[in-house]
């Protein structure tokens, strides 16, 4: 199954010249237009480093991760995942790095080395504020959580604080993370007889999908919608 992006840290520019520089490739990501994202990276990290913009370099960086890893180049992606964690410059930022590097070492079957991160991750938020950086930090342990069978851990770390997802696409991407957690969760309760467990899950997947899925829903995430579709039809039929 596909999976539905983490949410990206948010940029807080150090410069005026390249404020909101690493947002267009965000927004490529999001959109899943991997090859246009990666054509304007060298340019946008390139004019981030020369006004002096770290906050943003690492926009671009965190970017060509996530672009890289969707793609299945992980090799690549480890070495920019291993550079972004080079220059956290907080605690929440290196609770964001962590797990996303811990993603890309699961999906290479190095296993040890992603849970080292994730409990990293982890142990790193309990010290951080409950803001929108804890919660994009959050929501990164979920597909490393996700790939290793850690269920309970994915879908605890897909709860936010509604006050955080104002934003139509944060909300869609965080409900979209949470049903493809929830779902895959649900089959494997599933295939092990655990019935009634996976019936409870299944429903929370309609709740969180039905207004995802209509076309008119709020968001530009297109790229997202027949995935969206997708995952309420699965879990509608798994309910009947």
């Amino acid at each position: 199954m596909s999976s539905t992006p983490a949410l990206p840290a948010p940029i807080v520019p150090a410069g005026p010249p390249a404020r909101r520089l690493a947002d267009p490739m965000h927004e490529l990501y999001l959109q899943a237009s991997y090859d246009t994202a990666l054509e304007i990276a060298d340019e946008y990290e390139w004019i981030a480093l020369a006004f002096h913009d770290r906050e943003t370099s690492r926009g671009v960086l965190q970017a060509r991760l996530y672009v890289l890893t969707e793609m299945g180049r992980n090799t690549g992606a480890e070495a920019f995942g291993r550079a972004l964690l080079g220059r956290v410059v907080s605690r929440v930022a290196q609770a964001k790095a962590s797990p996303d590097l811990a993603d890309v070492l699961v999906r290479l079957g190095r296993l040890e080395e992603g849970l080292h991160l994730l409990g990293v991750a982890m142990n790193t938020l309990e010290t951080c504020p409950r803001d929108w950086r804890y919660y994009s930090a959050l929501s990164s342990i979920v597909e490393p959580a996700r790939w290793v069978e850690l269920y309970e851990l994915a879908e605890q770390a897909s709860v936010a604080d509604p006050q955080w997802m104002a934003n139509p696409e944060r909300r869609a991407i965080h409900a979209g993370q949470r049903a493809e957690c929830l779902l895959e969760w649900a089959l494997r309760l599933e295939h092990v007889g655990r019935t009634e467990e996976a019936e409870v899950r299944y429903q929370e997947v309609i709740t969180l999908m039905r207004p995802w899925a209509d076309p008119a829903a709020t968001t530009e995430l297109d790229a997202d919608h027949s995935l969206r579709v997708a995952t309420l039809a699965c879990a509608l039929a798994k309910t009947g």
